[in-house]
């Protein structure tokens, strides 16, 4: 017979955290980007496999909502585990993006090669490059490198990730009481706002470089609807930034001005970016 569950010593204030509110958003604009007509429109990989960015946002979205529902539980100490996987299809996001730039961009003849690492990639045959394998070549790249240096990956990226490691394999008691919620536990809160700071960091990095590589992901269904409709679209349709994509960038970017201004300055997409 199994036994109940003792009542979860959570307090009145915990449903209140500020990290719901937050995972509420990223998985709605993963839902964006999950429904974006113009995830399939893109160079060559893409129209070999039509669909497998909105695929990679939808998985990607439902790894946002196993984050919801484990600390709807308070199981904080697996909600770190999986931000840990969410970690790695961010950067396996970005390097299929920047391997796709860097081989396309600059020699279009390069179609069936760059086709080819992506078929082996969806058949499980090619894996990502470790994590230092993956900071070196994102600064080697001529496509992606002058975005690259806005995030610190040698300090604050590295110790996040070391940290979510030590969540992964439980390398203290302290980690490991975090998901018995029915413990009184007074560090609780602490670990929800790093949680949610976490969270922040790399959705940011990943906004950021899909904006910055695949800005048209980004855009207004202007054009969408039109040519549903048999019409022509208006001139400047393929400016015209999603409300939704601004709404996170004035969210999530906007209050680093030195990187809000260098995406403003770099996509071709209208962003509404004033300061004062």
């Amino acid at each position: 017979m199994y036994m109940e569950h003792q009542e979860r010593q959570l307090t009145k204030e915990y449903p209140e955290n500020k990290i719901f509110e937050t995972i509420d958003c990223i998985y709605n604009f993963y839902d964006f980007l999950s429904d974006c007509p113009y995830c399939c429109y893109s160079n060559s990989p893409y129209e070999i496999y039509p669909n497998i960015n909105n695929y990679i946002y939808s998985s990607i979205r439902g790894t946002i909502d196993s984050i919801k529902l484990l600390l709807d539980n308070a199981y904080i100490n697996n909600a770190f585990a999986i931000v840990r996987k969410y970690f790695d299809e961010i950067l396996t996001d970005v390097y299929m993006m920047v391997y796709c730039k860097e081989h396309y961009k600059w020699d279009p003849q390069n179609i069936p090669f760059v086709a080819e690492r992506f078929k082996e990639w969806t058949n499980g045959i090619f894996k990502t490059p470790k994590y230092e394998n993956l900071k070196k070549y994102f600064r080697r790249s001529k496509s992606y490198s002058s975005l690259f240096e806005h995030f610190d990956f040698d300090d604050r990226y590295s110790k996040m990730r070391d940290f979510l490691d030590d969540n992964m394999h439980i390398n203290s008691f302290r980690l490991m009481i975090n998901n018995a919620n029915e413990v009184f536990n007074q560090h609780r809160p602490m670990y929800m706002n790093l949680l949610d700071t976490y969270i922040c960091d790399l959705f940011r990095y990943h906004f950021a470089s899909i904006l910055f590589l695949n800005p048209h992901f980004f855009m207004d269904s202007t054009i969408d609807d039109y040519l549903c409709l048999g019409l022509t679209p208006p001139v400047g349709a393929e400016n015209i930034f999603a409300k939704t994509a601004q709404q996170m960038f004035d969210k999530m970017i906007k209050p680093n001005k030195e990187l809000a201004l260098f995406l403003k300055d770099n996509v071709h997409l209208n962003i509404d970016c004033e300061y004062e």
